[in-house]
């Protein structure tokens, strides 16, 4: 009943960061290694859900046509072609555009990478001074990864084109309720360095 009870996260989802009172990893079978966790001298915090949608907050700004782009200023790189900085405004089955692919680098602390390729899925991955996220979603017809990641409950939601909010998808893994939240994505922050509330 206090599990059901817990406040829910109000996530930004265009940052790959950890939200205060966002629960570890894997939600209810990991609750009581956040008492263990808090305070540790090394930082370290695991959170996943949809706190994160894939967005490029290295080099957000730059826009990427499929005629490929690059700017190869060593502490300002950055590679494009056919991916912009939202990875989810790309389609996902399109033969014009098979392979959509996007990275960045900023002031040599942070990094940002981004493929997408069509029928198959996404991956994105962020690596900054404090954090490493990873971002994947599955473009296969009928969701063949995500179900197969889905079927031991790795993932706390059932397989759906849809894609709920944190809250909806922290609420429903909290309560133990997978039927909440519909998706093929999910999104793991590791932060370090920084200690969290």
């Amino acid at each position: 009943m206090t599990l059901v009870g817990m406040p829910v996260a109000a996530a930004d989802e265009a940052h790959p960061d950890c939200e205060d009172g966002q629960p570890l990893v894997g939600y209810r079978s990991t609750l009581f290694l956040r008492d263990l966790l808090e305070g540790n001298p090394a930082g370290l915090y695991a959170c996943e859900g949809e706190h994160w949608d894939g967005q490029d907050t290295v080099q957000g700004d730059e826009a990427a046509s499929c005629t490929p782009t690059v700017s190869a200023v060593p502490d300002d790189l950055f590679v494009a072609f056919c991916q912009g900085s939202d990875p989810n405004a790309a389609p996902s089955l399109d033969a014009s555009q098979p392979l959509a692919v996007r990275v960045g680098s900023a002031n040599y602390e942070e990094a940002y990478a981004s493929t997408n390729i069509g029928g198959v899925g996404r991956a994105v991955i962020y690596v900054g001074p404090e954090m490493t996220a990873v971002y994947v979603r599955d473009n296969t017809p009928g969701n063949v990864l995500a179900t197969a990641v889905s079927a031991p409950g790795i993932t706390q939601g059932y397989v759906s084109e849809n894609d709920c909010d944190q809250a909806t998808y922290q609420g429903g893994a909290m309560a133990g309720d997978r039927t909440r939240c519909g998706r093929d994505n999910t999104a793991v922050t590791v932060q370090y360095a920084r200690l969290l509330p």
